[in-house]
């Protein structure tokens, strides 16, 4: 019988000639700051920063510090949330289930309706 590989499993199944391997299905690789994104962070530039993982939290935090007082901030689900506020960051943003499309439609409907706020 061949051997078994799973990807993803919390514990091997019991029994069986297995040879688990671990394979990297993502690496995560921290770019270098942009001046320019920098730069416009400084300036304002930017209405929402929106996080899909929390490593990009992370990676932001690490390579632009602190970021603006009145950006908003999305987060794709709890650890991204979680992280976020771990680096320092107001969390406005939340969609009710994970995923970037989910993520993108809480921004828009946030957006929106903060500015249907502001006009009444």
């Amino acid at each position: 019988m061949p051997g078994v590989l799973i990807v993803g499993a919390a514990d091997l199944p019991a029994g069986g000639p297995w040879t688990p391997r671990r394979v990297p299905l993502l690496t995560d690789v921290t770019a270098d700051p942009d001046p320019r994104i920098a730069d416009e962070l400084r300036h304002g530039d930017f209405d929402v920063a929106a996080f899909a993982s929390s490593t990009a939290a992370r990676s932001t935090a690490e390579l632009y510090g602190p970021l603006p007082p009145d950006l908003l901030v999305a987060a794709m689900g709890r650890r991204s949330a979680q992280a976020c506020e771990a680096a320092g960051m107001r969390v406005d943003i939340v969609p009710a289930e994970p995923g970037v499309r989910p993520l993108a439609a809480a921004v828009a409907d946030f957006v929106a309706a903060s500015r249907a706020a502001a006009a009444s």
